[in-house]
């Protein structure tokens, strides 16, 4: 049974302007992306889900980034856009 914390990080989640997608850290596949995420990359949940963050990112070397909590790397978009300087954090 969901509980008040489910109910707020899925409403979080879900609502976030920010980009977020959710994956597994074993072997970087993509488990959930929020409509932010999906109207950034292009694609469809179903598309993502089925995707790794290897799929979307850019086989160039990541870079850490200053506060070193996180990477910077390119992406790609489902319409064949590269997007560069993308701030990849984890938590």
């Amino acid at each position: 049974m969901p509980t008040i914390l489910d109910s707020v990080f899925e409403h979080f989640f879900r609502n976030n302007t920010a980009i977020m997608l959710l994956t597994d850290e074993e072997n970087d596949r993509i488990l959930d992306a929020n409509d932010t995420a999906l109207r950034f990359y292009g694609y469809s949940l179903e598309q993502m889900k089925s995707m790794s963050l290897d799929n979307i990112t850019s086989r160039q070397q990541a870079e850490s980034d200053d506060d070193n909590r996180g990477q910077v790397v390119t992406h790609n978009c489902a319409d064949g856009v590269i997007l560069s300087n993308i701030k990849k954090y984890f938590s």
